[in-house]
C-alpha cells in the first residue's frame, strides 16, 4: 500500500530529522495519540533484535541506574523472575566473573573474608585453570 520509498529517500528524509527538537506541545501530542496502543510480538521482536549490541555512554548508564536505585520489586515481580533464570547455564568464565564480583561481601554469618585470603583467591580465579591435557 502506498508509495514505498527508495534507500537512498529514507536516508535522505532521516539525515532531515536527525536531531530535531519538538516543542513541549508537539511532545504531548505524540505521547497522546500512543496512549493505549500496543505493539505486536513480531514488532517487539523486532525493536529487540535492533538494540541488541548497542553500547551505551557512561552517561546514559548512570541515568539508567539514578532511576532504578531505591525501586522495590513486588513478591510477584520477584517470583517471576526467578522463574525466569532457573535452569540458565552460565560459562566458565561468567562464573569466575560473579565469584570475583561478590569477595568481600557478607556471608552468611556477617563476618568480613579475611583480605589476604580474598587477593589469593583472585589470583587463583584469574589465571586459566590447567586440563590433564595441558599438563601432560
Amino acid at each position: 500500500m502506498g508509495k514505498q520509498h527508495s534507500a537512498e529517500t529514507r536516508a535522505k528524509i532521516s539525515m532531515a530529522h536527525t536531531g530535531k527538537i519538538f516543542t513541549e506541545e508537539t511532545k504531548r501530542k505524540m505521547s497522546k495519540a500512543k496512549v493505549g496502543k500496543y505493539l505486536s510480538d513480531e514488532h517487539k521482536r523486532k525493536l529487540s533484535v535492533a538494540l541488541k549490541g548497542r553500547i551505551m555512554s557512561e552517561a546514559t548508564k548512570r541515568k539508567i541506574g539514578e532511576f532504578h536505585r531505591g525501586k522495590h520489586l513486588s513478591e510477584e515481580h520477584k517470583r517471576k523472575l526467578s522463574e525466569s533464570h532457573k535452569g540458565k547455564v552460565r560459562s566458565e568464565e561468567t562464573r569466575r566473573k560473579i565469584s570475583i564480583g561478590l569477595l568481600g561481601n557478607k556471608n552468611q554469618t556477617g563476618v568480613r573474608a579475611n583480605i589476604n585470603n580474598i587477593n589469593s583467591l583472585i589470583k587463583s580465579l584469574q589465571q586459566p585453570q590447567q586440563t590433564q591435557v595441558d599438563q601432560l
